[in-house]
């Protein structure tokens, strides 16, 4: 463990982060509301960088940016996370910067709507809506996903979505967002999964007193803002237990003491029994999230070898 990484590990705990999700659900609501006021859509302006704002169903928006102004061939879509409740962070910025300038590729970056106002379905068409018109302007099989923590889950979840609409339809009433082919590589970096049996429960209780990120105590209220008392597609809280058929390259980054860790065997089961190429990495006691944090040796080595994979 690296020096940068115990000062930013000792911060988190100094800071008691992750004791947000043991507060009364009235204080923690009024806190998540809070930070999410600051957190809105922007065009940066960072010099050297291009940026584009796409409006995406109507009332959301995506930034684009690119390092200098020619357009690429390829593309990735970027989605932040924060646990489906909380917006970006500065630091997803500056991680938008760091992809558009190492990957040489436009980032798209989904200013999704959050669940602590509207149910995860309405995030999730948003992204593939996004995805869609990436597929429209860069064309079939040049467009990867990245995503960390919640971004992971609606990372994965693209191509879980468009097999759920695929499954769901008829020749009456087809959703032509079925017919959308799968992102050319998927990376999902501390995916979230609502945990759907015991074993998976008892995974991620065991490690929650090792994590300085997330508590167990978070699906307490987690599921309940995903619905809103209302039926989503369950794929939508357990991608587990989605549909992966004719997913291409798939790569999972977890740590052996995170909470959200305890969902790598049954990625690795869905992987196995849908013959998905499929390659779970999991670091010894890292960070949540740490492969999207360039900022210490052990998250930089992991963030060069996803900026790799996106350019492949």
């Amino acid at each position: 463990m690296s020096l940068k990484e115990k000062m930013i590990r000792s911060g988190l705990r100094m800071g008691n982060v992750k004791n947000l999700y043991s507060v009364p659900e009235t204080e923690f609501v009024i806190e998540i509301k809070k930070r999410n006021s600051k957190r809105t859509f922007e065009i940066p302006d960072e010099r050297g960088y291009d940026y584009e704002e796409i409006p995406v169903l109507e009332k959301y928006r995506a930034l684009v940016c690119r390092k200098g102004e020619t357009p690429s061939e390829r593309a990735v879509l970027y989605i932040f996370g924060g646990d489906f409740l909380q917006g970006r962070e500065d630091t997803d910025l500056d991680i938008l910067h760091r992809l558009a300038q190492e990957t040489g590729l436009d980032i798209w970056f989904p200013f999704y709507p959050l669940c602590i106002e509207r149910t995860a379905l309405r995030a999730y068409d948003m992204v593939l809506d996004t995805y869609r018109q990436m597929v429209r302007r860069y064309g079939e099989g040049n467009v990867s996903v990245v995503g960390s923590s919640s971004g992971g889950t609606l990372a994965v979840g693209i191509p879980l979505y468009i097999n759920y609409l695929k499954n769901a339809g008829n020749d009456t009433d087809a959703d032509p967002r079925a017919e959308l082919p799968t992102p050319r590589r998927i990376i999902c970096v501390s995916p979230l999964e609502i945990p759907w049996n015991d074993e998976e429960k008892n995974a991620m209780a065991l490690v929650s007193y090792k994590d300085d990120v997330i508590d167990y105590a978070i699906f307490d209220i987690l599921e309940k803002y995903m619905m809103h008392g209302r039926d989503i597609p369950d794929f939508m809280l357990h991608p587990t237990r989605g549909d992966f058929t004719g997913m291409n390259d798939l790569t999972i980054y977890y740590s052996s003491t995170e909470v959200f860790g305890g969902a790598a065997p049954y990625f690795r089961q869905a992987c196995d029994k849908y013959q998905v190429p499929c390659r779970i990495d999991i670091a010894d006691d890292m960070l949540h999230n740490y492969a999207m944090m360039p900022y210490f040796s052990e998250g930089k080595a992991k963030f060069d070898e996803i900026v790799r994979l996106l350019g492949k």
